[in-house]
């Protein structure tokens, strides 16, 4: 069984390298055509590239799935730490989702100058994923709440929905890799149960914790705690 995970394992890095250049000259080439439409006013033929522009974006995020469970993996994914301002990145990421989605109202309420020290992209990864959980998971809400509190030596982040909810069962399982909670209603909710299991993994490296309390039927919260930041000084 070891040797077939290393086996997987080597497999889904080696794709994601041979599909990084390829994705990227896409990308590349889809935002000059993009301009060059723009330019010559072909409203038709913006329309058509922005959607295939969202799915670009979907398989960049999907490609950086895989690279970053190769990297868990192997023991390769490093952390770039530095001081910087919780609150600020938890503003900005909720004004993201204000422009991204029209389903669903994001409140957050986070105390000023909150500074934390730790990989800011990757906190920031994980606050996406769990933000973007709680939006697929709440269909018929209409509201997520962000939050943190604080002590002398942590922090601790929630992201509330009043969606489906999580059984006892699958709670358990809930960060494994590729586990996905499994009901009729969630049946046609895309993804493949990567990003919360990639979410441990990131707070887990920096000596936190990361938790879902839940009802079935009334929502879900995730809780990430994180040590506090010792320095003063925001880089």
């Amino acid at each position: 069984m070891r040797h077939l995970e290393k086996q997987k394992d080597d497999f889904i890095g080696i794709v994601s390298h041979e599909l990084k250049n390829p994705l990227t000259s896409i990308k590349a080439f889809s935002q000059l055509l993009e301009n060059y439409l723009d330019q010559n006013k072909d409203e038709k033929g913006t329309f058509y590239l922005s959607k295939m522009a969202v799915q670009i974006e979907r398989l960049t995020e999907l490609m950086a799935s895989f690279t970053d469970v190769y990297q868990i993996q192997n023991g390769k994914l490093a952390l770039k730490k530095k001081s910087f301002k919780l609150d600020e990145l938890i503003a900005n990421t909720v004004v993201d989702f204000h422009y991204a989605t029209k389903s669903h109202t994001i409140e957050h309420s986070v105390p000023n100058d909150l500074i934390v020290f730790a990989d800011k992209e990757r906190i920031s990864s994980v606050l996406v994923n769990l933000i973007s959980n709680a939006i697929k998971y709440s269909p018929m809400s209409k509201k997520v709440l962000v939050s943190a509190t604080v002590d002398d030596d942590q922090v601790t982040i929630t992201v509330q929905d009043f969606g489906f909810g999580i059984s006892k069962v699958e709670r358990i399982r809930i960060f494994e890799r590729f586990f996905r909670v499994r009901s009729k209603k969630e049946k046609n909710i895309p993804g493949l149960g990567l990003g919360l299991y990639i979410s441990h993994e990131i707070i887990t490296q920096h000596k936190g914790k990361i938790w879902v309390d839940s009802i079935e039927g009334q929502g879900s919260t995730f809780n990430v705690q994180l040590p506090r930041s010792k320095k003063e000084k925001v880089l």
